[in-house]
């Protein structure tokens, strides 16, 4: 140890513990709104190759494509619903790790689906419904559960990484289309 430091003791040492969670609870619920907002309206990004391919391989207009991404939009508010009551039945966990699940399944299996059926059930209603389940509602909610006195603050650290990530993602994700395809 540093000369200087002490280790706190009493009071103050469950109070540098809590903070040190409470922090943690911040970054985990940054870095699933960020991830949360990559996953939905990074449809912009895939739209154009996306299109291309699936007029040329399926015969489906571009509107049929964006159709999805509406889709997914109104899942994801109905979802908010359903992610405010699963939060409060099931705990933070369960609700997290369903979502997270969930993306990732459809998202693996994107590359499967042959049918616009199954892009807008997949892509649309369950991603769009998942995203909701690691979104800002279940944040807020855990968030209020960690924080009482700089629940505001708290709150727009999280919501404020959902911008960051888009700022980041889709030009990440632009460079990984046009370098890989």
């Amino acid at each position: 140890m540093a000369e200087g430091q002490e280790i706190a003791k009493g009071p103050l040492r469950r109070l540098t513990s809590d903070w040190r969670w409470a922090s943690l609870v911040v970054l985990v619920c940054a870095v699933l709104s960020a991830g949360m907002r990559i996953s939905i309206d990074s449809f912009a990004v895939f739209l154009l190759p996306l299109s291309y391919e699936l007029s040329y391989e399926f015969g489906w207009s571009s509107s049929e494509a964006v159709s999805i991404y509406g889709l997914s939009m109104l899942s994801f508010g109905v979802g908010c619903v359903l992610a405010g009551r699963s939060i409060e039945h099931f705990g933070a966990r369960w609700t997290y790790c369903a979502g997270l699940s969930a993306i990732a399944i459809v998202f693996l299996n994107a590359s499967r689906f042959d049918a616009l059926w199954q892009f807008a059930l997949c892509n649309g209603v369950i991603a769009g419904a998942s995203a909701a389940l690691i979104g800002m509602v279940s944040h807020a909610v855990l968030l209020s559960r960690w924080f009482h006195d700089n629940l505001t603050f708290a709150i727009s650290l999280s919501f404020a990484s959902a911008g960051v990530g888009m700022l980041v993602g889709a030009p990440l994700l632009q460079s990984l289309i046009e370098d890989d395809g």
